[in-house]
């Protein structure tokens, strides 16, 4: 198979990436739009908006089979178109019926591109890989900084002058297009082909067979990395309002500087080797950002309280790229399917988080107080990490070689 050169196709993925991450903030931040529109109750729009994590969640778990058995590229352009359809479902709905699968197609899409895309990368940087992909972690959370704050303000621009029909099909419309372009240029880019004789029929690689139980520990890592970066986000909101009887303004600078701080700390990792051992880091990270994390929400005074956010959001970005460095370090042949089981529990840490959180407030906690489960989750993290290394450099377990697994 002819295989595509490095830049080009490192930077078709990183807009591939974006423009996912634009669409999934398009589709999550557009739930009252529906609402408006589409006359939902409460209990539809909590559906809807749950419909495209659970979608991911769901297709995660087989999508790294399906990756390892027809390959990263052809599984990369399905997702993409994947994702088109969704978007065209979505911006077409007319009732609740309508909407909630063109949601779960969404999830399933998202799922299915991001787990090619990451087996792609690692691919193509086999060495670097923990450095690439901080890049594009801080590439495609960046992004939907930007880009949250601009569909904010079209909906409410839309929902001001009585054009509430194009409130989300307008963004929709955006993230068909670039989506599009991106779907052009991966099968330009990456589409090689293989070379077989006339008449013969490609045949599916069989996927390579799980190392053991040996792997485990990745998904549990994963959990506690879900935990640790979406319930921190989800409520770092309302926690600094509450604590500090501030406004919206005042509590959006606190999600503002924790993603300022992982976006930092990323673009750092991926221009500067740190330390080269990934558990080392991982444990490292972890450790220190759920610690100043957990010292932000202990600090009476909203200034310190800030600025104690943006370092252990610094502290903790190294968690995503470790993890996905390990994946392909230590289990080269099975990656794909092994990426899929990481976000699993990635997944599953986001969802179980902030509903955790929110449960504990409305039984009396304080919001503070009921958030310190989020660095909880990064020092467990911590702990297991060095463990894990404490076993490896006892020779209890040896690093995969990039040849195979065992």
């Amino acid at each position: 198979m002819s295989e595509p050169s490095v830049r080009p196709a490192a930077a078709v993925l990183f807009a591939t990436f974006i423009a996912a991450e634009l669409t999934w903030v398009t589709a999550l931040m557009s739930g009252p739009a529906y609402q408006r529109v589409l006359g939902l109750t409460d209990t539809q729009l909590g559906l809807g908006l749950g419909a495209i994590p659970l979608g991911s969640l769901l297709m995660s778990g087989i999508v790294g089979h399906i990756t390892a058995r027809y390959g990263p590229r052809r599984i990369l352009r399905i997702g993409v178109a994947g994702m088109i359809l969704g978007l065209v479902a979505i911006a077409s709905s007319r009732n609740f019926t309508m909407l909630l699968p063109a949601l779960i197609l969404a999830g399933f899409s998202a799922a299915t591109l991001h787990n090619a895309g990451i087996t792609l990368l690692s691919d193509l940087f086999p060495k670097n890989t923990r450095r690439i992909m901080a890049l594009a972690a801080a590439l495609w959370f960046g992004s939907s900084v930007v880009w949250a704050p601009s569909i904010g303000a079209w909906l409410a621009f839309a929902h001001t002058h009585g054009i509430q029909r194009w409130s989300y099909a307008l963004p929709c419309g955006v993230g068909i297009l670039l989506l599009s372009v991106c779907l052009a240029l991966a099968a330009r880019v990456l589409g090689g082909r293989s070379r077989r004789p006339p008449g013969a029929r490609p045949q599916p690689a069989p996927a390579p067979r799980l190392p053991g139980m040996r792997w485990l520990w990745l998904p549990a890592l994963g959990f506690g990395h879900g935990l640790l970066i979406v319930t921190f986000i989800s409520w770092a909101n309302p926690m600094i309002q509450r604590s500090f009887d501030l406004g919206d303004f005042h509590g959006g600078l606190a999600f503002a500087l924790f993603a300022l701080g992982l976006s930092a700390g990323r673009v750092f990792l991926a221009f500067r080797q740190a330390i080269r051992n990934d558990l080392l880091l991982l444990g490292i990270s972890a450790s220190t950002g759920g610690g100043i994390l957990a010292l932000a929400l202990a600090l009476p005074s909203y200034p310190w309280t800030l600025a104690a956010i943006g370092t252990g959001a610094f502290l903790a970005s190294a968690t995503a790229p470790c993890l996905f460095s390990l994946v392909a370090g230590r289990f080269p042949r099975s990656k794909s399917r092994l990426y899929g089981y990481l976000e699993v529990g990635i997944s599953s840490g986001a969802l179980l988080g902030p509903f955790l959180v929110g449960f504990l407030v409305d039984r009396g906690l304080a919001v503070h107080l009921a958030m310190m489960l989020s660095p909880a989750a990064g020092i467990a993290m911590g702990a297991i990490s060095f463990a894990r290394l404490a076993t490896e450099r006892g020779g209890a377990v040896r690093i995969i070689p990039a040849s195979g697994d065992p």
